[in-house]
């Protein structure tokens, strides 16, 4: 199964350097085995994660189930999923007024409304984005 994701990963990689760059700026910076890493411009973001990325990694990547010989199956195709987070910088994840400063929208960082504020469980478990600042729940 790591072969098959390799492999797709490698096919979307390809996508990604031939996707048509008229009016979305971003530079492909490394891989890690199923990860990429992009550099986007702020303005680009949005349209990056809702077009470029699903183009190029979903949608142009068809999965074709095939029996150890390599012989196809006759099902599919299958697509993987995509799952993506903005940083300011590597692993650091932005608070939603670094975001808004940005003009990026709080979600594509991972951010998610909960009881009047703004939550991000993997990067600021036990805490709330609440009146501009960082609160323990």
């Amino acid at each position: 199964m790591q072969s098959t994701v390799a492999d797709v990963v490698s096919c979307a990689v390809a996508e990604l350097q031939a996707y048509p760059r008229n009016d979305i700026d971003y530079k492909l910076c490394l891989q890690i085995h199923d990860a990429i890493m992009c550099i986007v411009r702020n303005e680009h973001v949005a349209r990056f994660i809702d077009e470029v990325l699903p183009a190029c990694m979903v949608q142009a990547v068809p999965i074709y189930p095939t029996f150890p010989d390599g012989r196809p199956q006759g099902t599919g195709p299958y697509y993987l999923g995509i799952d993506t987070t903005v940083a300011s910088h590597w692993g650091v994840t932005p608070l939603p007024d670094e975001l808004e400063k940005r003009g990026i929208s709080y979600k594509y960082a991972g951010w998610k409304p909960a009881n009047d504020g703004l939550v991000h469980e993997e990067a600021y478990p036990k805490k709330i984005w609440k009146d501009g600042r960082l609160r323990s729940r």
